[in-house]
């Protein structure tokens, strides 16, 4: 995505959106979350689930550009928040398993399991 000057949320959005166009889409998608009346966050998605839709950012020309709009992860303030792409994970009767999805199709023959919440307690890992 080229940026010029004077860029905007709505305009990146767009740009990064009209990517996922065509026989080589990106498979990011961009949409503009309001946090209040003055907050608004660009939220960057992979189109595939679990690890298979993890991407990370990057720039040519050393232009500073995504330090320049907040999405730098190395910059000092403003630093973006970022979520790793994981992997949902759980057991069935005790043994541990993990899936890119939340439904869960192939663990049991004939069976499709909804992933609807973490249990309580439980930690990230």
């Amino acid at each position: 995505v080229d940026t010029a000057a004077g860029e905007t949320l709505v305009s990146l959005r767009d740009k990064i959106n009209r990517l996922n166009a065509g026989a080589t889409p990106t498979g990011v998608t961009a949409s503009i979350v309001s946090v209040s009346a003055t907050d608004h966050r660009l939220v960057l998605t992979g189109a595939r689930s679990g690890t298979e839709g993890d991407f990370a950012l990057g720039e040519t020309g050393g232009t500073g550009t995504l330090a320049a709009l907040g999405l730098d992860a190395g910059a000092t303030t403003g630093a973006p928040i970022v979520q790793a792409a994981r992997n949902a994970r759980f057991s069935i009767a005790g043994l541990p398993m993990e899936r890119s999805s939340i439904a869960v199709a192939a663990a049991i023959a004939g069976v499709t399991l909804p992933l609807t919440a973490a249990d309580e307690g439980a930690t990230e890992g």
